[in-house]
């Protein structure tokens, strides 16, 4: 049986944490997603866009952890580093095409207001849930990062900490929304995309 040296320990404790993180993820995208989808609220789908890069995310941090723990080879004399930007433009891509239909939808809500979007208190129920799975992926994730000494895990850390706060955002606008305020759903829709 062969003992593991500390680089290759740390590069599976950090795999292990992306996984773990990937399917809370996951359950937090498929909950918002379900909101969205019910309710018609286009601020909940363009938080759950917001959300899914975080599962892309920890996707790609599995897959740059792998390649980036190879040194330099025959057919990659500076090492494999360009994995991760070749990654990034992926999610760049998606997350256009994702921004550009949500600002669409948003603009005419706003120019035909004639949508309704229903939110049941079930809805701002699982809403909160999805909050507080973020707030747990975050600290989480910064404690690990800190303690694995991993910036990968540190910086995901600070881009769902900032999830956190698009969600009580839409959370907001769910609640004026359910209070009557219709223009809440497609003004914060376009607040989520400018911050995505």
């Amino acid at each position: 049986m062969s003992l593991d040296t500390p680089a290759q320990a740390r590069e599976r404790a950090i795999r292990r944490v992306l996984t773990a993180l990937l399917l809370a993820n996951l359950a937090v995208v498929a909950i918002k997603g379900a909101v969205g989808y019910f309710t018609g609220s286009l601020a909940v789908l363009g938080d759950a866009v917001q959300s899914s890069v975080d599962a892309i995310n920890n996707i790609l941090g599995l897959i740059i952890v792998r390649f980036a723990a190879r040194g330099p080879d025959d057919d990659h004399p500076y090492g494999h580093a360009k994995f991760e930007t070749l990654g990034a433009l992926a999610v760049v891509v998606f997350l256009s095409v994702s921004i550009f239909e949500l600002v669409r939808g948003a603009i005419d809500r706003l120019t035909h207001p004639d949508r309704v979007v229903a939110v049941h208190a079930v809805d701002l129920a699982l809403i909160v849930l999805t909050l507080l799975i973020n707030v747990w992926v975050a600290w989480f994730e910064r404690r690990r990062g800190h303690a694995l000494k991993s910036d990968l895990l540190l910086a995901d850390a600070e881009h769902t900490q900032s999830d956190v706060y698009v969600t009580l955002g839409v959370l907001t606008g769910l609640g004026l929304t359910r209070l009557g305020y219709a223009w809440a759903d497609p003004v914060l829709a376009l607040l989520v995309a400018c911050v995505v």
